[in-house]
Protein backbone atom coordinates (compact mmCIF):
# COMPACT_ATOMS: atom_id res chain seq x y z
CA UNK A 1 0.00 0.00 0.00
CA UNK A 2 1.64 3.26 -1.16
CA UNK A 3 0.64 6.69 -0.55
CA UNK A 4 1.80 9.83 -2.79
CA UNK A 5 3.85 12.23 -0.44
CA UNK A 6 2.44 15.39 -1.67
CA UNK A 7 -0.90 15.19 -2.24
CA UNK A 8 -4.05 17.74 -3.26
CA UNK A 9 -5.30 20.32 -1.28
CA UNK A 10 -8.51 22.13 -2.02
CA UNK A 11 -10.23 19.93 -4.94
CA UNK A 12 -13.14 21.09 -4.91
CA UNK A 13 -14.25 24.91 -5.15
CA UNK A 14 -14.28 26.23 -2.02
CA UNK A 15 -17.48 28.69 -2.44
CA UNK A 16 -19.50 25.58 -4.53
CA UNK A 17 -18.74 23.24 -1.21
CA UNK A 18 -20.01 25.75 1.01
CA UNK A 19 -23.27 26.15 -1.33
CA UNK A 20 -24.17 22.90 -1.27
CA UNK A 21 -23.60 22.05 2.37
CA UNK A 22 -26.24 25.03 2.95
CA UNK A 23 -28.48 23.84 0.34
CA UNK A 24 -28.55 20.22 2.78
CA UNK A 25 -28.90 22.59 5.72
CA UNK A 26 -31.82 24.14 4.74
CA UNK A 27 -33.55 21.51 3.18
CA UNK A 28 -35.46 20.36 6.56
CA UNK A 29 -35.18 16.45 7.32
CA UNK A 30 -35.94 16.69 11.05
CA UNK A 31 -37.08 13.04 12.52
CA UNK A 32 -39.71 12.70 13.35
CA UNK A 33 -41.12 12.48 10.57
CA UNK A 34 -38.08 12.33 8.61
CA UNK A 35 -39.04 13.75 4.85
CA UNK A 36 -35.43 12.71 3.85
CA UNK A 37 -36.49 12.57 -0.10
CA UNK A 38 -36.02 15.96 -0.95
CA UNK A 39 -32.75 15.54 0.48
CA UNK A 40 -31.62 12.49 -1.65
CA UNK A 41 -32.88 14.06 -4.40
CA UNK A 42 -30.67 17.16 -4.07
CA UNK A 43 -27.48 14.59 -3.99
CA UNK A 44 -28.58 12.32 -6.61
CA UNK A 45 -29.04 15.25 -8.84
CA UNK A 46 -25.53 16.02 -8.58
CA UNK A 47 -24.69 13.03 -10.43
CA UNK A 48 -27.52 12.27 -13.33
CA UNK A 49 -24.98 13.28 -15.91
CA UNK A 50 -22.02 11.24 -14.95
CA UNK A 51 -22.02 7.99 -17.17
CA UNK A 52 -19.71 6.57 -14.85
CA UNK A 53 -22.02 6.63 -12.06
CA UNK A 54 -25.29 4.87 -10.68
CA UNK A 55 -28.12 6.86 -8.44
CA UNK A 56 -31.17 4.83 -7.15
CA UNK A 57 -33.33 6.17 -4.67
CA UNK A 58 -35.03 3.70 -2.40
CA UNK A 59 -38.28 4.40 -0.98
CA UNK A 60 -39.01 2.99 2.00
CA UNK A 61 -42.04 5.32 2.96
CA UNK A 62 -43.76 8.66 1.53
CA UNK A 63 -41.63 11.25 1.66
CA UNK A 64 -38.23 8.99 2.77
CA UNK A 65 -35.59 7.26 0.46
CA UNK A 66 -32.29 6.27 0.68
CA UNK A 67 -30.35 7.72 -1.86
CA UNK A 68 -27.28 4.92 -2.94
CA UNK A 69 -24.66 5.60 -5.71
CA UNK A 70 -22.07 3.68 -7.39
CA UNK A 71 -18.56 3.99 -8.70
CA UNK A 72 -17.45 1.36 -10.14
CA UNK A 73 -13.36 0.46 -10.87
CA UNK A 74 -13.01 -0.59 -14.25
CA UNK A 75 -10.61 -3.37 -12.67
CA UNK A 76 -11.26 -3.66 -9.11
CA UNK A 77 -8.32 -4.99 -7.28
CA UNK A 78 -10.08 -4.89 -3.59
CA UNK A 79 -13.54 -5.68 -1.97
CA UNK A 80 -15.81 -2.52 -2.39
CA UNK A 81 -15.66 0.50 -0.03
CA UNK A 82 -18.97 1.96 1.00
CA UNK A 83 -19.09 5.79 2.64
CA UNK A 84 -22.52 6.45 4.48
CA UNK A 85 -24.14 8.84 6.24
CA UNK A 86 -27.56 9.91 7.52
CA UNK A 87 -29.84 12.51 6.42
CA UNK A 88 -32.09 13.02 8.98
CA UNK A 89 -31.60 15.57 11.80
CA UNK A 90 -32.76 15.54 15.48
CA UNK A 91 -35.35 18.70 16.24
CA UNK A 92 -33.73 22.14 16.78
CA UNK A 93 -35.31 22.98 20.05
CA UNK A 94 -36.34 26.12 21.28
CA UNK A 95 -35.21 29.05 18.91
CA UNK A 96 -34.35 31.01 21.58
CA UNK A 97 -31.49 28.76 22.88
CA UNK A 98 -29.61 29.41 19.24
CA UNK A 99 -27.48 32.46 18.13
CA UNK A 100 -28.49 31.74 14.93
CA UNK A 101 -31.51 30.69 12.76
CA UNK A 102 -31.31 26.73 12.90
CA UNK A 103 -31.97 26.31 9.51
CA UNK A 104 -30.38 29.35 8.18
CA UNK A 105 -26.64 27.92 7.20
CA UNK A 106 -25.60 31.21 7.95
CA UNK A 107 -21.84 31.37 8.44
CA UNK A 108 -20.39 33.33 11.40
CA UNK A 109 -16.55 33.69 12.17
CA UNK A 110 -15.82 30.72 9.80
CA UNK A 111 -18.47 28.61 11.28
CA UNK A 112 -21.85 27.48 9.45
CA UNK A 113 -24.30 27.23 11.81
CA UNK A 114 -27.80 25.14 11.57
CA UNK A 115 -28.81 21.87 12.71
CA UNK A 116 -27.53 19.04 10.92
CA UNK A 117 -24.38 20.81 10.29
CA UNK A 118 -22.00 18.65 12.45
CA UNK A 119 -24.55 15.38 12.70
CA UNK A 120 -24.34 15.08 10.14
CA UNK A 121 -24.49 16.78 6.60
CA UNK A 122 -21.15 18.20 6.87
CA UNK A 123 -19.75 14.75 6.65
CA UNK A 124 -22.66 13.81 4.08
CA UNK A 125 -21.54 16.54 1.54
CA UNK A 126 -18.59 16.22 2.14
CA UNK A 127 -18.27 12.48 0.88
CA UNK A 128 -20.70 13.16 -2.06
CA UNK A 129 -18.27 16.19 -3.45
CA UNK A 130 -15.42 13.60 -2.85
CA UNK A 131 -17.09 10.98 -5.23
CA UNK A 132 -18.30 13.21 -7.27
CA UNK A 133 -15.27 14.78 -8.26
CA UNK A 134 -13.64 11.88 -8.77
CA UNK A 135 -16.48 10.37 -11.19
CA UNK A 136 -15.86 13.52 -12.86
CA UNK A 137 -12.17 13.38 -13.48
CA UNK A 138 -12.84 9.62 -13.83
CA UNK A 139 -10.27 8.60 -11.83
CA UNK A 140 -8.94 5.02 -12.00
CA UNK A 141 -10.25 3.04 -8.70
CA UNK A 142 -8.76 0.23 -7.36
CA UNK A 143 -12.26 -0.80 -5.88
CA UNK A 144 -15.75 -0.03 -6.68
CA UNK A 145 -17.22 2.79 -4.31
CA UNK A 146 -20.52 3.01 -3.08
CA UNK A 147 -22.29 5.46 -1.40
CA UNK A 148 -25.03 5.24 0.66
CA UNK A 149 -27.38 8.22 2.76
CA UNK A 150 -29.70 6.55 5.33
CA UNK A 151 -33.19 7.76 6.12
CA UNK A 152 -33.85 7.05 10.01
CA UNK A 153 -30.39 7.24 11.91
CA UNK A 154 -31.92 9.28 14.75
CA UNK A 155 -34.69 7.22 15.28
CA UNK A 156 -34.53 3.65 14.47
CA UNK A 157 -31.59 3.37 11.46
CA UNK A 158 -34.39 1.93 9.15
CA UNK A 159 -32.08 2.96 5.70
CA UNK A 160 -29.19 1.26 7.03
CA UNK A 161 -31.28 -1.54 8.20
CA UNK A 162 -33.18 -1.62 4.69
CA UNK A 163 -30.01 -1.66 2.90
CA UNK A 164 -28.37 -4.33 4.99
CA UNK A 165 -31.29 -6.38 4.39
CA UNK A 166 -30.97 -6.45 0.87
CA UNK A 167 -27.99 -8.16 0.81
CA UNK A 168 -26.11 -4.92 -0.27
CA UNK A 169 -23.04 -5.56 2.02
CA UNK A 170 -22.08 -8.43 0.38
CA UNK A 171 -18.99 -7.45 -1.33
CA UNK A 172 -17.83 -4.54 0.66
CA UNK A 173 -14.66 -4.98 2.37
CA UNK A 174 -14.74 -1.72 4.51
CA UNK A 175 -16.84 0.68 5.57
CA UNK A 176 -16.52 4.58 6.61
CA UNK A 177 -18.98 6.23 8.43
CA UNK A 178 -19.43 10.36 8.46
CA UNK A 179 -20.08 10.75 11.72
CA UNK A 180 -18.73 13.90 13.31
CA UNK A 181 -15.63 13.16 15.12
CA UNK A 182 -13.97 16.56 14.82
CA UNK A 183 -11.76 15.07 12.40
CA UNK A 184 -10.19 12.27 14.74
CA UNK A 185 -10.00 8.85 13.49
CA UNK A 186 -12.55 6.68 15.37
CA UNK A 187 -12.58 2.65 14.59
CA UNK A 188 -14.15 1.76 17.84
CA UNK A 189 -18.12 2.95 18.98
CA UNK A 190 -19.75 1.36 22.06
CA UNK A 191 -23.48 -0.68 21.52
CA UNK A 192 -26.77 0.15 23.27
CA UNK A 193 -28.92 -2.20 24.69
CA UNK A 194 -32.00 -0.10 25.58
CA UNK A 195 -34.61 -2.13 27.80
CA UNK A 196 -38.35 -1.28 28.32
CA UNK A 197 -38.96 -2.91 32.31
CA UNK A 198 -42.46 -3.49 33.33
CA UNK A 199 -43.99 -3.96 36.77
CA UNK A 200 -47.81 -5.38 37.47
CA UNK A 201 -49.56 -4.82 40.33
CA UNK A 202 -53.24 -5.26 41.89
CA UNK A 203 -55.36 -1.86 41.68
CA UNK A 204 -56.78 -0.28 45.09
CA UNK A 205 -58.17 2.35 46.95
CA UNK A 206 -55.32 4.66 47.89
CA UNK A 207 -56.68 4.74 51.23
CA UNK A 208 -56.31 0.55 51.55
CA UNK A 209 -53.06 -0.21 50.02
CA UNK A 210 -52.83 -4.05 51.55
CA UNK A 211 -55.51 -4.69 49.56
CA UNK A 212 -53.57 -4.01 46.48
CA UNK A 213 -49.99 -4.84 45.10
CA UNK A 214 -47.88 -1.12 44.29
CA UNK A 215 -45.96 -2.14 40.80
CA UNK A 216 -44.31 1.79 40.96
CA UNK A 217 -42.48 -0.04 44.46
CA UNK A 218 -41.46 -2.82 42.82
CA UNK A 219 -40.16 -1.27 40.09
CA UNK A 220 -38.07 0.42 42.41
CA UNK A 221 -37.00 -2.23 43.78
CA UNK A 222 -36.00 -3.74 40.77
CA UNK A 223 -34.21 -0.48 39.37
CA UNK A 224 -32.01 -0.64 42.81
CA UNK A 225 -31.38 -3.95 42.74
CA UNK A 226 -30.25 -4.01 38.65
CA UNK A 227 -27.97 -1.18 39.65
CA UNK A 228 -26.12 -2.71 42.19
CA UNK A 229 -26.51 -6.62 41.22
CA UNK A 230 -25.87 -6.57 36.96
CA UNK A 231 -22.62 -6.97 36.33
CA UNK A 232 -21.21 -5.46 32.99
CA UNK A 233 -17.97 -7.35 32.96
CA UNK A 234 -16.14 -7.02 29.78
CA UNK A 235 -12.45 -7.42 28.63
CA UNK A 236 -10.57 -4.19 28.75
CA UNK A 237 -10.87 -2.48 25.23
CA UNK A 238 -7.42 0.18 24.09
CA UNK A 239 -9.71 2.60 22.97
CA UNK A 240 -13.53 2.22 24.75
CA UNK A 241 -14.40 2.67 28.19
CA UNK A 242 -16.13 0.08 30.65
CA UNK A 243 -20.08 -0.47 30.14
CA UNK A 244 -22.49 1.66 31.65
CA UNK A 245 -26.26 1.57 32.61
CA UNK A 246 -28.40 4.43 33.29
CA UNK A 247 -32.02 4.50 34.22
CA UNK A 248 -33.38 6.93 32.09
CA UNK A 249 -36.74 6.95 32.09
CA UNK A 250 -39.74 5.97 35.30
CA UNK A 251 -43.09 6.57 35.45
CA UNK A 252 -46.48 4.79 36.43
CA UNK A 253 -49.69 5.06 38.12
CA UNK A 254 -53.28 7.29 36.97
CA UNK A 255 -53.77 9.15 40.01
CA UNK A 256 -53.01 9.93 43.72
CA UNK A 257 -55.52 7.75 45.78
CA UNK A 258 -55.36 4.89 43.35
CA UNK A 259 -52.79 1.96 43.98
CA UNK A 260 -50.88 1.93 40.55
CA UNK A 261 -51.33 -1.60 38.77
CA UNK A 262 -48.35 -1.12 36.64
CA UNK A 263 -45.19 0.72 36.08
CA UNK A 264 -42.59 1.05 33.59
CA UNK A 265 -38.86 2.03 33.75
CA UNK A 266 -36.32 1.82 30.88
CA UNK A 267 -32.47 1.32 30.60
CA UNK A 268 -29.85 2.43 28.81
CA UNK A 269 -26.84 0.68 28.66
CA UNK A 270 -23.61 1.00 26.35
CA UNK A 271 -21.47 -1.80 25.61
CA UNK A 272 -18.02 -2.74 24.39
CA UNK A 273 -16.84 -6.14 22.60
CA UNK A 274 -16.83 -9.26 24.95
CA UNK A 275 -19.86 -8.44 26.54
CA UNK A 276 -22.87 -10.55 24.60
CA UNK A 277 -26.39 -8.53 24.55
CA UNK A 278 -27.54 -11.78 25.07
CA UNK A 279 -25.75 -12.30 28.45
CA UNK A 280 -26.90 -9.19 29.84
CA UNK A 281 -30.71 -10.20 29.17
CA UNK A 282 -30.11 -13.09 31.21
CA UNK A 283 -28.77 -11.64 33.84
CA UNK A 284 -31.26 -8.86 33.74
CA UNK A 285 -33.88 -11.71 34.12
CA UNK A 286 -32.07 -13.52 37.05
CA UNK A 287 -32.45 -10.44 39.10
CA UNK A 288 -35.93 -10.39 38.29
CA UNK A 289 -36.32 -13.71 39.19
CA UNK A 290 -34.90 -13.03 42.67
CA UNK A 291 -36.88 -10.46 43.47
CA UNK A 292 -40.16 -12.64 42.71
CA UNK A 293 -39.12 -15.40 45.00
CA UNK A 294 -38.46 -12.51 47.89
CA UNK A 295 -41.15 -10.24 47.16
CA UNK A 296 -44.77 -11.36 47.59
CA UNK A 297 -46.58 -10.66 44.11
CA UNK A 298 -43.85 -9.62 42.38
CA UNK A 299 -44.46 -9.89 38.68
CA UNK A 300 -42.17 -7.92 36.17
CA UNK A 301 -41.32 -8.28 32.30
CA UNK A 302 -38.44 -6.84 30.47
CA UNK A 303 -38.69 -5.86 26.37
CA UNK A 304 -35.57 -4.74 24.39
CA UNK A 305 -36.09 -1.55 22.58
CA UNK A 306 -33.22 -1.47 20.54
CA UNK A 307 -30.07 -3.45 20.22
CA UNK A 308 -26.85 -2.42 18.64
CA UNK A 309 -23.81 -4.84 18.74
CA UNK A 310 -20.24 -2.22 19.32
CA UNK A 311 -18.37 -1.66 16.49
CA UNK A 312 -14.17 -2.49 17.00
CA UNK A 313 -11.62 -2.10 13.84
CA UNK A 314 -8.44 -3.62 14.65
CA UNK A 315 -5.30 -1.28 14.56
CA UNK A 316 -3.87 -3.41 11.71
CA UNK A 317 -6.51 -3.62 9.30
CA UNK A 318 -5.50 -2.11 5.88
CA UNK A 319 -8.83 0.86 5.98
CA UNK A 320 -7.17 2.24 9.61
CA UNK A 321 -3.42 1.82 8.42
CA UNK A 322 -4.37 3.47 5.01
CA UNK A 323 -6.06 6.40 6.96
CA UNK A 324 -3.24 6.96 9.04
CA UNK A 325 -1.00 7.46 6.53
CA UNK A 326 -2.81 9.34 4.96
CA UNK A 327 -4.02 11.92 7.45
CA UNK A 328 -0.74 13.69 8.00
CA UNK A 329 -0.33 14.50 4.52
CA UNK A 330 -3.57 16.19 4.38
CA UNK A 331 -3.89 17.92 7.05
CA UNK A 332 -0.20 18.27 8.33
CA UNK A 333 -1.23 17.62 11.71
CA UNK A 334 -0.70 13.82 13.40
CA UNK A 335 -4.12 11.86 13.83
CA UNK A 336 -5.59 10.98 16.86
CA UNK A 337 -7.36 8.10 17.12
CA UNK A 338 -9.55 7.89 19.57
CA UNK A 339 -13.46 5.66 20.66
CA UNK A 340 -16.77 7.13 20.60
CA UNK A 341 -19.70 6.49 23.11
CA UNK A 342 -22.11 7.02 20.94
CA UNK A 343 -22.88 4.29 17.94
CA UNK A 344 -24.00 5.01 14.48
CA UNK A 345 -25.27 3.22 11.17
CA UNK A 346 -22.23 0.72 11.17
CA UNK A 347 -24.40 -1.32 14.32
CA UNK A 348 -26.71 -1.88 11.51
CA UNK A 349 -24.57 -2.23 8.37
CA UNK A 350 -21.72 -4.27 9.92
CA UNK A 351 -22.76 -7.02 12.04
CA UNK A 352 -21.09 -7.69 15.35
CA UNK A 353 -18.61 -5.40 13.89
CA UNK A 354 -17.13 -7.96 11.24
CA UNK A 355 -16.40 -5.43 8.30
CA UNK A 356 -13.37 -2.87 9.58
CA UNK A 357 -15.45 0.10 10.10
CA UNK A 358 -13.57 3.60 10.42
CA UNK A 359 -15.74 6.84 11.49
CA UNK A 360 -14.51 10.19 10.58
CA UNK A 361 -16.08 13.71 10.04
CA UNK A 362 -16.08 17.66 10.41
CA UNK A 363 -17.74 19.21 13.34
CA UNK A 364 -16.97 18.47 17.27
CA UNK A 365 -18.97 15.36 17.99
CA UNK A 366 -20.02 17.09 21.30
CA UNK A 367 -22.55 19.73 19.24
CA UNK A 368 -24.81 16.78 18.07
CA UNK A 369 -28.09 17.83 19.24
CA UNK A 370 -27.05 20.49 20.92
CA UNK A 371 -28.44 24.27 20.12
CA UNK A 372 -26.12 26.57 18.20
CA UNK A 373 -24.54 23.24 16.22
CA UNK A 374 -21.79 24.17 13.75
CA UNK A 375 -19.17 23.00 11.37
CA UNK A 376 -16.15 24.83 10.89
CA UNK A 377 -16.02 25.69 7.45
CA UNK A 378 -12.11 25.09 7.11
CA UNK A 379 -12.63 21.21 8.97
CA UNK A 380 -15.41 20.40 6.34
CA UNK A 381 -13.49 21.51 3.11
CA UNK A 382 -10.49 19.29 4.78
CA UNK A 383 -12.54 16.78 5.02
CA UNK A 384 -13.58 16.85 1.56
CA UNK A 385 -9.93 16.34 0.44
CA UNK A 386 -9.10 13.56 3.22
CA UNK A 387 -12.43 11.44 1.91
CA UNK A 388 -11.06 12.22 -2.04
CA UNK A 389 -7.96 10.64 -1.06
CA UNK A 390 -9.22 8.11 0.97
CA UNK A 391 -11.34 6.66 -1.81
CA UNK A 392 -8.52 7.04 -4.44
CA UNK A 393 -5.90 5.16 -3.02
CA UNK A 394 -7.75 2.76 -1.18
CA UNK A 395 -7.65 -1.01 -2.46
CA UNK A 396 -4.06 0.19 -3.90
Amino acid sequence: MSVETRLRRGVVNSTEAVGFLQELVRQVSVNPPGDEAAVAQMIARRFENLSNCTVELVELEAGRANVEITLKAKNPKAAALLLTGHLDTVAAGLRANWSQEPFGAEIVDGKLYGRGTADMKGGVAAMVLALETLAREETELAADVYFLGTVGEEVDSAGARDYFDRGRMQGIGAVVVGEPTDCDLVPAHKGALWLRLTTKGRTAHGSTPDLGVNAITHMIALAQQLEEELELAAPPHPLLKPPTLALTTIGGGVQTNVIPEAAYATLDIRTVPGLEHSAVLQKVQKVINKLAERIPGFSAEVEVLNDRPPVSTAPESDLLQLAQKLYPQVTNRTPKIRAANYYTDASALSVAGQVPTLIYGPGDDKLAHQPDEYVPVAAYLESIDFFYHLISIYGQ
